[in-house]
């Protein structure tokens, strides 16, 4: 799989749970903070809070924190108002203070960013989300180098019409390296991901499983389990 890929002259690479692990350590996190702020409740009241918080985050989407947890709390009718806002404030804390030190780059990752830029081939970002949390997140998890801000593409910083599926941000990647779609490759790990790609004309590779009764323009060229299965020494990952 690898030598095919090193035939396509532009990489670009989603972000969360593509590069980087972010689900399993913000749901991780979610639970902790939960965990902490109401040390009363048994393993049995706690587990719908959970299932409630994973569903709540995912309709609001994982970066609102703040307005996930303040729903998360609408239902706890025990506690007065004064109660929920302190609740609030430090399940907000806590989760910060677990979420960003487990932040890490997928296994792999790294090496097969390397192997691309070793045989002089370009690489970019296109990367749903709030452009300073993701920075944040290639900062921290050593990813930066890889991406200056020049191949950056990040829908924080466009009007909400282009965020991936669009194709608004694939277009602007292939221009800014002068190359044609059929010579880029687009690797992310949902749904949208895939589509943005499709509908750009560019190859898709996804991470992960092909979800169920999808149509056939949302569904990628190739897919892989980790980054691991791309390299040449993918046992020393």
């Amino acid at each position: 799989m690898g030598n095919l890929l090193f035939s396509k002259k532009l990489h670009l690479f989603d972000l969360d749970d593509t590069l980087i692990e972010t689900r399993p350590v913000y749901q991780k996190a979610q639970e902790i903070a939960i965990q902490m702020v109401f040390p009363h409740l048994t393993p049995a009241e706690l587990a719908p809070r959970f299932k409630k918080i994973k569903f709540i985050s995912k309709a609001f989407g994982s970066g609102l924190v703040e307005q996930y947890f303040s729903a998360f709390l609408v239902e706890e009718i025990a506690m007065s108002i004064p109660e929920k806002q302190v609740a609030l404030t430090d399940l907000v804390r806590i989760y910060y203070e677990k979420y960003w030190p487990a932040i890490k780059a997928k296994p792999g990752a790294k090496e097969w960013l390397r192997s691309l830029q070793a045989k002089g081939l370009y690489i970019g970002l296109i990367s749903n989300g709030n452009v300073e949390l993701q920075k944040k997140k290639l900062a921290l998890t050593g990813l930066e180098g890889f991406f200056p801000e020049s191949v950056q593409w990040i829908s924080g910083a466009y009007a909400p019409e282009f965020k991936k599926p669009s194709t608004h941000m694939f277009e602007e990647a292939l221009a800014h390296f002068c190359l044609k779609k059929e010579e880029a490759v687009y690797y992310g790990n949902i749904t949208a991901d895939m589509l943005g790609a499709n509908l750009s004309g560019m190859s898709s590779y996804l991470m992960g499983k092909v979800e169920d009764g999808l149509e056939q323009i949302a569904i990628a060229d190739k897919t892989f389990t980790n980054w691991c299965d791309l390299t040449q020494e993918g046992e020393k990952c």
